[in-house]
């Protein structure tokens, strides 16, 4: 190691004071020297102690007029400049003194190779970016003179973009400031028709464009100057030469390089526009390719989510599948939406074009690798309902139109699988934190993440942000399946037996109930959304069947999409909601009437799957009005207008009347004379006395006349104790009825009086309210124990719909419960009602928290197969002829199973005849279901029915009627075909 030191001494003696013939051999010796200690750190070590002796001589010899000479000591002063272990030993004051000798150089030498090094020293420094930035400008002009050297060097060129590529990641604030001055010799080289310029040029554009993109205005504007005189001539030149590929990459790197600043050129842009109509036309798939590529430089320069764009106003205009853009008018700092459109319009007209059109496969991929870009720059924005309107429903809707054949079975799949994953984002967890935040995060690092030519046509490199979607998306979801689907009938069948294109459908569509059980979960969901969802389902089930109906009749392989949708909606869709008798929903399914395919499909299943469902017409509904009672209208309107002065008055006689109703014992003499009527009139007047009182006892100012301390009148106390007389009173006369008709008249009465005194609940104090929750708790309690039983029916339903709307779900859980235990136990038990639609809301709201029971399932009905053999009567029934002619003896067998079989179900297009039950059919029936005995002497379980009990019917009931009238009726059929 000693020799090694002596020889940096001797060098370095040699340096400073050598001849012209020494100091190269010195220079020689000492560059040997460098290379040989690479790899040994102690001769490192050595090197570095000597640097800051061997620095200004050095650097004195770099200026040397003698190439020789210059050109040696700039290699070893790039060794030195180069290697972290000698750079940490240089003092600043030299690093000060290289950097200037050195910009000094690269400007003022007429030597190549002296500015070549001097170049190549800047680009490959590892010297810090504090002392870099100290000389920024200095070493800036030096670069940008070396890359238009004077001498035209192509070395000296290719170096100093190798300059800016190392400055540009030291000092890329800087740089990108004053990316006008040396930006411009760079991408004016694209268009050179040297190769190794343009590969350069590109290389470094590649290298900077994250410091470059989005372009600083100052860019765009030296390019603008820049296009009009040169670089437009040079593109449309290179054109005319064949270079199409070559012309629409620097295209879309000039496009990149104007950005927003393009929307205010409208002249400029429709002429650079002419680029793209000239390749996207073009026959070669290479050229419509790298114009799909260049197209993405369009989407940088004008997506910037959140889309914030100033807008351009009037309409555009396409030529050769390009859209011209519009005049832009209105203030720079104007931001509308309708811009942004506009802009994605421009953007898309291309795209949809390609997509459209029946072209070579490669085309079409790279123009869906250029779609999904754009979803991916349009951020989250992408989840609008405008955006999907205008950029992701065409491009489905056209790719699912493609003829099916084996070249497009890629963009599809490409596009379902795309698909399936905006729809089930519903299911997924997301981030919502931290997609806003990344959604308001555009930095310059996205931009160096977009490739300029894409060997991957998939949108996995392009991460898109699909959002849980909501309801108002649901038909962009069906339509788009229901596109695909219509090319059912020009699918062929693959090898196994499977069609493509159905697989598809079926897949997405399940995605999409999945998404819709999860808003079913949601406890905040209204009835009506419910009611869009199971409407928009069932309208596009409906749709399905009559397209495969009228295209493909004579295919039964397409006929089982339509079966299979409608089991994945029973499979997919929780069935309380699907078989709830709130939601009532038609469903046309004439078009899945076919012979093999129900065969095919087993009709047991199906029929399952509709039973489940409450897929029916709703029958017509009319909210109508009360009677109104005109003599009572007339009492209460007079004592309303005689308030003022007969206050008192009649306070004393309503107490006085009142109080006669409470007499113990004789109280149920007196009520066989009292006029129910009177009630509703007391509370009417009490409602009017309390509200004008307590107004006229109020200022205008709002400012109590009395002071804090505001007392009751006299008059309005009476009229309180009186109500809570009339709230007992009547809770005591109700707990004496027990008669029907007696209850009924009573609630048809109370109802109107019931709903008032619910509003007025809140004005009333505590012991009020207490009275009268005890009155609603004998109302529903007389309900309940009516002799003969009330039937709690549809008609009834609809009697007490006012006012169980406001009791199932009243803010008094002592009322709100009772009502609900009522209802449990009364409608609740029903397995058929029609619900008024002033109670849905509130049902649905009940019924989906658990707390009521909406009807009792019965068991899935089946029908007797029309010529029925005595092995296949189920074992319930056992089937016994008597010699009478005209009667048979059925015997209800004791099913041990529980249950026992379901008979065997027919076709559906077998029309059966629905018998209407007279009461004499009925009582029989009530017998066979071993209620009463028969006249015969036997016990329950074995009767006897004739032909004549059944004679009197007729064909006209419908498809709804009841569990028991179908077993009945499978009973006769039994009997007439034995």
């Amino acid at each position: 190691m000693s020799n090694f030191s002596d020889q940096l001494d001797e060098i370095k003696s040699v340096i400073s004071s050598g001849t012209k013939a020494t100091k190269s051999f010195a220079y020689s010796t000492l560059l040997h020297l460098q290379q040989q200690s690479s790899d040994s750190p102690a001769s490192i070590q050595t090197l570095a102690q000597t640097s800051q002796s061997l620095m200004h001589p050095i650097v004195a010899d770099i200026q040397d007029k003698d190439e020789e000479i210059a050109t040696q000591a700039l290699k070893c002063l790039g060794f030195m400049i180069y290697h972290p272990s000698i750079v940490a030993e240089i003092a600043v004051d030299d690093v000060n003194s290289v950097l200037e000798s050195l910009a000094k150089l690269i400007t003022t030498t007429k030597m190549k190779a002296a500015c070549n090094l001097g170049v190549w020293c800047i680009s490959i420094q590892q010297l810090a970016a504090p002392l870099l930035a100290a000389h920024f400008h200095s070493l800036l002009l030096a670069v940008v003179h070396a890359i238009d050297n004077p001498i035209g060097s192509l070395s000296t060129t290719f170096e100093a973009m190798q300059a800016v590529m190392k400055l540009a990641s030291l000092l890329s604030e800087s740089m990108r400031e004053l990316s006008h001055i040396w930006a411009p010799p760079i991408y004016r080289r694209l268009l050179s028709f040297d190769k190794r310029e343009r590969d350069m040029s590109e290389r470094c554009l590649l290298k900077i464009k994250s410091t470059i993109l989005p372009p600083p205005l100052n860019l765009s504007k030296a390019l603008v100057k820049d296009l009009k005189p040169k670089l437009l001539t040079g593109m449309h030149h290179m054109l005319n030469n064949g270079m199409k590929v070559l012309t629409i990459q620097a295209w879309g790197w000039f496009i990149r390089l104007l950005g927003p600043h393009a929307l205010k050129n409208r002249h400029l842009i429709n002429e650079m526009l002419k680029i793209p109509q000239h390749t996207f036309s073009d026959h070669d798939s290479q050229v419509q390719i790298a114009s799909q590529v260049a197209w993405e430089g369009l989407i940088d320069a004008l997506v910037h989510p959140p889309m914030i764009l100033p807008c351009e106003t009037n309409d555009a205009k396409v030529e050769n599948g390009v859209q011209q853009i519009g005049t832009y008018t209105g203030n720079c700092g104007e931001i509308q939406k309708n811009g942004s459109l506009k802009s994605l319009k421009l953007i898309m007209t291309p795209l949809i074009g390609i997509m459209s059109t029946n072209c070579d496969v490669s085309v079409q991929l790279a123009c869906l690798n250029t779609w999904c870009y754009l979803l991916h720059k349009l951020d989250t924005s992408v989840n609008d309902s405008s955006m999907i309107r205008l950029v992701v429903q065409p491009i489905f809707e056209a790719v699912f139109q493609m003829d099916p054949d084996g070249k497009n079975i890629w963009t599809r799949n490409l596009c379902v699988d795309l698909l399936d994953d905006f729809i089930l984002a519903k299911c997924k967890d997301i981030d919502y934190d931290s997609l806003n935040q990344a959604s308001h995060q555009l930095s310059a690092k996205s931009y160096a993440n977009a490739p300029l030519i894409s060997g991957n046509c998939s949108w996995k490199q392009y991460p898109i942000k699909w959002l849980p979607w909501d309801l108002s998306l649901l038909d962009f979801h069906l339509k788009v399946i229901y596109v695909l689907i219509c090319q059912l009938p020009r699918e062929t069948v693959s090898h196994d037996n499977r069609i493509p294109a159905a697989d598809a459908s079926l897949k997405l569509f399940r995605s999409v109930l999945k998404g819709i059980q999860l808003e079913f979960k949601r406890l905040s969901i209204s009835y009506n959304d419910i009611m869009l969802c199971l409407n928009a389902i069932l309208k596009f089930i409906k749709n399905v069947c009559e397209e495969v109906s009228s295209n493909s009749s004579d295919r039964n392989d397409l006929h089982h999409i339509c079966l299979q949708l409608v089991e994945a909606v029973g499979e997919e869709i929780e069935p309380t909601i699907v078989g709830s008798p709130l939601y009532k929903v038609p469903l046309d399914i004439k078009h899945i009437e076919y012979p093999q395919v129900v065969a095919d499909i087993g009709f047991a299943k199906l029929d399952k799957d509709f039973k489940s469902a409450n897929i029916r017409s709703s029958p017509e509904e009319s909210p109508a009005s009360l009677q109104i009672q005109v003599e009572l209208e007339q009492v209460i309107t007079l004592w309303t207008s005689l308030y003022g002065s007969m206050c008192t008055s009649f306070s004393g006689c309503l107490d006085k009347y009142t109080s006669m109703l409470v007499c113990g014992e004789e109280l149920e003499l007196k009520f066989k004379g009292l006029d129910l009527h009177l009630i509703a009139l007391y509370g009417d007047v009490l409602i009017c006395i309390l509200e004008n009182f307590r107004s006229s006892e109020i200022s205008s100012d709002g400012n109590d006349k009395h002071g804090s301390n505001y007392k009751v009148s006299s008059a309005i106390t009476c009229c309180l104790k009186v109500t809570i007389r009339v709230y007992s009173t009547l809770a005591y006369f109700i707990s004496s009825l027990h008669l029907k008709e007696d209850i009924l008249s009573f609630f048809e009465l109370i109802s109107s009086p019931l709903l008032q005194w619910l509003v007025l609940m809140e004005m009333q104090d505590e012991s009020t309210s207490d009275q009268f929750q005890l009155l609603w708790a004998e109302t529903l309690g007389c309900l309940r124990r009516s002799q003969p039983p009330i039937i709690f029916d549809s008609a009834f339903l609809k009697l007490q719909a006012p006012i169980l709307e406001k009791t199932l779900d009243h803010p008094n859980l002592s009322i709100s419960e009772q009502t609900i235990t009522y209802w449990n136990s009364t409608y609740g038990e029903q397995t058929k009602l029609d619900y008024p639609k002033t109670l849905l809301n509130v049902l649905d709201k009940l019924w989906r928290n658990g707390r009521i029971n909406l009807h009792k399932r019965s068991l899935p009905l089946q029908r007797c197969q029309s010529r029925p053999q005595v092995a296949a009567v189920p074992p319930r029934y056992r089937v016994n002829a008597t010699h009478n002619r005209v009667s048979k003896r059925v015997e209800l067998v004791e099913d041990t199973m529980g249950g026992g079989e379901h008979m065997e179900m027919p076709h559906p297009s077998l029309k059966r005849r629905r018998l209407e039950l007279t009461e004499h059919q009925k009582e029989v029936r009530r017998a066979q279901q071993g209620r009463e005995r028969d006249c015969g002497g036997h016990g329950p379980g074995v009767q006897t029915f004739t032909s004549v009990d059944f004679s009197q019917g007729n064909n006209n009931e419908d498809s709804q009627e009841n569990q028991d009238i179908r077993n009945s009726e499978c009973i006769l059929e039994l009997l007439r075909n034995g």
